[in-house]
């Protein structure tokens, strides 16, 4: 499981917004039975965690948005939408779509 924890750039649109994000990938795994032999295989990868933004307008943009750009410090970037919402929080759980940018 890959993990990246630090500063990242949020970008709504044409705005951007800074923030600290914990992030971490999942893998889905299931059992198959193959020739009568059980397996665990691997499935799809997901990616996702929380980010921390420094203000409410900035968490509400990013609330608001259907799909926000999320961009590391090496400029490596993914898109991600809010899984949980708790309006007035600047902690968003978010969920990635696509590969991950870490």
């Amino acid at each position: 499981m890959d993990l990246y924890r630090g500063e990242v750039t949020v970008i709504v649109g044409h705005v951007e917004y800074t923030g600290e994000a914990d992030l971490h990938e999942e893998v889905d795994r299931g059992r198959i039975r193959t020739m009568g032999t059980p397996s665990i295989v691997d499935g799809l990868i997901s990616w996702g965690g929380t980010l921390v933004v420094r203000d409410e307008d900035a968490a509400g943009s990013i609330r608001q948005a259907d799909v926000c750009r999320l961009r590391l410090r090496d400029g490596r970037e993914g898109t991600f939408v809010v899984r949980e919402d708790n309006p007035g929080a600047l902690h968003l759980v978010i969920i990635g779509s696509g590969p991950s940018p870490y």
